[in-house]
């Protein structure tokens, strides 16, 4: 039989009341705040959304709250090496989203489904008198595999290459790059180790391949990346880690990046600034987040090897199709200069594509 507790100390009751009247004084007065507020309270309190905007105010404003977090979060790094429902914790520092690590039984036809997406936006946009190239970024859990915390197989590969593979099976111009990050990861990292996306030197050669496969796409117009300096940067995988400096340590330090600039290039060889140049544009990049963060420069780069200015329509953390919905939307999508759309592609993003 289990142990049964017939009767408690009275030290326990006197600590039980003392807790009850800090919370009802620490409580009161955020309660009759609350109320003065000017609101629908009869119809919010029916439908029960006014107890849970207090009880969501209540606790972001908890001044245990932060502590509480905190220590939690310690406990669970220290315990489990784990941070957040979100990120993995991978050997050396590496951290990697949850999200490029879940393959589902139904992978094979999350792919082709994306597949049967892209040619549909292919086909309206040859309507338009457009040519669309795809460029597959692959899982940075497929490049740096070795610091992932556990096998994954084969899985990264066959995702890549069964995509790759499905678009050259509809025609569908692409330019894949997983053979040459393999090729260059001992020499550059071309993926930050806290951050989901690419580092500079990533992008660099995802844009120098791109106008190596599609020499129509160059044009005459010469351009120069340059570095200004380096700086932090914290990595967006960061925002999973709440364990303390103490505790996480390394973990926690930010990676330094250098700050790029992409300029024309004069015929004196001066660099110089395109707000007031006359040229003309037939080339569109449509992209994520890997083409709209700055840091990475792959709109410059892309600049630079193809040698004439382009136009950038790209969405953070809405995906590939959000963005090409975004240019399909456009006054982009009727202008008759624009005779090739870059789609910058994370093949991660097949792997939560939802399938009807």
């Amino acid at each position: 039989m289990f142990p049964v507790m017939k009767e408690s100390h009275k030290f326990n009751g006197y600590l039980f009341v003392v807790v009850l009247l800090v919370m009802l004084i620490y409580s009161a007065p955020k309660l009759f705040s609350y109320a003065k507020q000017d609101m629908d309270t009869v119809t919010l309190y029916f439908d029960g959304q006014l107890a849970r905007n207090f009880e969501d105010g209540y606790d972001s404003e908890f001044f245990l709250r932060e502590a509480s977090v905190e220590s939690w979060a310690n406990l669970q790094y220290l315990l489990f090496s784990e941070g957040l429902d979100g990120v993995v914790i991978g050997k050396d520092d590496w951290l990697f989203t949850k999200e490029e690590l879940m393959f589902s039984n139904d992978l094979d036809l999350k792919i082709s489904s994306g597949v049967e997406d892209i040619l549909s936006i292919q086909e309206l946009l040859a309507a338009k008198g457009k040519q669309l190239v795809v460029v597959p970024v692959p899982l940075k859990a497929d490049i740096y595999s070795e610091y992932v915390p556990y096998q994954l197989g084969d899985q990264p590969a066959k995702t890549y290459t069964s995509f790759v593979d499905q678009l050259n099976q509809f025609n569908i111009l692409n330019s894949p790059v997983r053979d040459l990050y393999f090729k260059s990861k001992d020499e550059s990292r071309l993926f930050l180790k806290k951050d989901t996306h690419w580092t500079p030197e990533g992008a660099e050669i995802a844009a120098k391949a791109l106008a190596e496969n599609f020499p129509r796409l160059i044009g005459e117009t010469k351009y120069r990346t340059y570095t200004n300096s380096s700086e932090p940067f914290k990595g967006d995988l960061l925002n999973f880690i709440k364990a303390s400096d103490w505790v996480a340590g390394t973990l926690l330090e930010p990676e330094l990046l250098p700050h790029l600039e992409t300029l024309k290039v004069t015929e004196e060889g001066d660099f110089e600034s395109d707000l007031f140049g006359d040229q003309s544009i037939s080339v569109a990049l449509v992209g994520t987040s890997y083409t709209a963060i700055d840091e990475w420069n792959f709109h410059g780069f892309l600049r630079e090897y193809l040698k004439q200015d382009l136009i950038s329509v790209a969405l953070k953390e809405k995906g590939p199709f959000a963005a090409m919905d975004k240019f399909i939307n456009s006054d982009e999508i009727n202008d008759p200069s624009i005779n090739f759309v870059i789609w910058e592609f994370p093949v991660r993003t097949l792997l939560t594509k939802n399938v009807q």
